[in-house]
């Protein structure tokens, strides 16, 4: 969500906060930092298979993604700046043929 949507990130905290126990807000954020824990070990495995902008793909995935678990965790907000910084190194780092799958894939929703 914080790369495709942040409107909707935004609005799914705010839900949260507003709607939600703290005892459900805290499962929320765990359940929330178990996710992008699993992101990060994906990403992370996956650097140490490929190669070229694979690779470099990968490792800015999990420098994000751990940037997204840092403000989760400590319930700060990530910044615009760094989230356009991801989508541009994202961007230049994909292939054509990836480009073109993710555009099918957006269809899709």
């Amino acid at each position: 969500m914080a790369s495709h949507n942040p409107p909707l990130t935004q609005a799914f905290e705010k839900y949260i906060t507003t709607n939600l126990t703290k005892e459900e807000q805290v499962s929320g954020k765990s359940l929330r930092q178990f996710k992008l824990l699993e992101l990060i070990s994906y990403y992370a495995i996956s650097a140490k298979s490929t190669d070229g902008n694979v690779q470099l793909l990968s490792r800015a995935r999990v420098t994000f993604w751990l940037q997204i678990l840092s403000a989760v965790t400590n319930s700060n907000s990530v910044s615009p700046e760094t989230i356009t910084a991801y989508i541009t190194t994202r961007d230049n780092l994909r292939s054509e043929s990836e480009i073109a799958r993710q555009k099918v894939l957006q269809q899709l929703l």
